[in-house]
């Protein structure tokens, strides 16, 4: 079996932001694919799926909402650790992510080194289906 390198999606609205986080996760060993709109989401899931995806709640219209609910509802992505991030960390959002399906929520400006150890947990922690991530690598 050849080694398995985690991969992460990133889904984040601030192209800064994104771009610097996917750098301190490559640093960690992970690979790193950021998106920036909901076709580029589908076409990276549909690719490869990945073993964790971050979304930004600060998606206009809701966007990062629908996609935490679309993964953990299907079949074939219903395994897979969603982590969010927002600007605004009320009750009420914090509430609705986690009735969604993620399993961690971040309130922007977040310290990286808790993403890190959040996003690590997870993908130790989480039961993974291989079998349906294996298919598309």
């Amino acid at each position: 079996m050849k080694p398995h390198t985690e991969h992460v999606l990133i889904y984040i609205a601030n192209p800064v932001v994104a771009e610097v986080t996917g750098h301190r996760l490559e640093l960690l060993g992970l690979r790193v694919t950021s998106v920036s709109d909901g076709k580029e989401m589908s076409d990276s899931i549909t690719a490869s799926l990945p073993d964790a995806v971050i979304i930004d709640l600060d998606f206009d219209q809701g966007a990062g909402l629908r996609w935490i609910e679309s993964i953990a509802s299907d079949e074939c992505t219903s395994h897979i650790p969603v982590l969010c991030l927002s600007s605004r960390g009320d009750l009420g959002e914090v509430e609705q992510a986690y009735r969604a399906g993620a399993i961690e929520f971040l309130v922007s400006p977040f310290d990286p080194v808790d993403l890190e150890n959040k996003l690590i947990d997870a993908l130790q922690t989480m039961p993974r289906n291989r079998a349906a991530g294996e298919v598309n690598r």
